[in-house]
This record gives C-alpha cells, structure tokens and sequence, in this order.
C-alpha cells in the first residue's frame, strides 16, 4: 500500500516537474522492482497467498469431501508465474 502511494506521489510530482521529472520517476520505479527488497516483498506476498488459498481450498472441499487444493494451487501458480 505504501509503495502505491509513493508511486501516486511521485506522478504527481513528476508530472509536475515536466519530461525530465518522469524520466526519473521511472527510472526510480524500475530501481525499486530491481531491489532485492521488492523480489523479498513479492516472495512473502505469493507465500502468504498460497498459504491462504490453501486454507481456503481445504475449507471448501469438493462435493465429495474431497479438498480441491491441487486444482487450485495450480491455477494460482500459472498466475503468478505470469507476473513479472
């Protein structure tokens, strides 16, 4: 949520300051996704969501009591490879 906001800040700010100003806010939002800090941030994001939709998918379970976690953990696995 912080990161959108400083994201939001800095288009205004950059806007604001002309082409040069948008110039160095991407470059600046291109350095924060290179960061090892976001690449931590996202890991613990996709664990966090794997783990909840694990628990989700046990709660949920087939109609035959079945848990339908494999299906699930596989569509959110394509997701999230599909990310950048």
């Amino acid at each position: 949520m912080g990161l959108l906001l400083a994201v939001a800040v800095g288009y205004t700010l950059g806007a604001r300051a002309g082409p040069r100003g948008f110039d160095e806010l991407v470059a600046s939002i291109k350095a924060i996704r290179a960061s090892e800090e976001f690449a931590a941030m996202l890991a613990a994001a996709r664990s966090h969501a794997g783990y909840v939709l694990k628990e989700v998918a046990e709660l949920l379970g087939n109609e035959d009591g079945a848990p339908i976690l494999d299906d699930l953990v596989h569509r959110v696995n394509a997701m999230t490879h599909r990310l950048p």
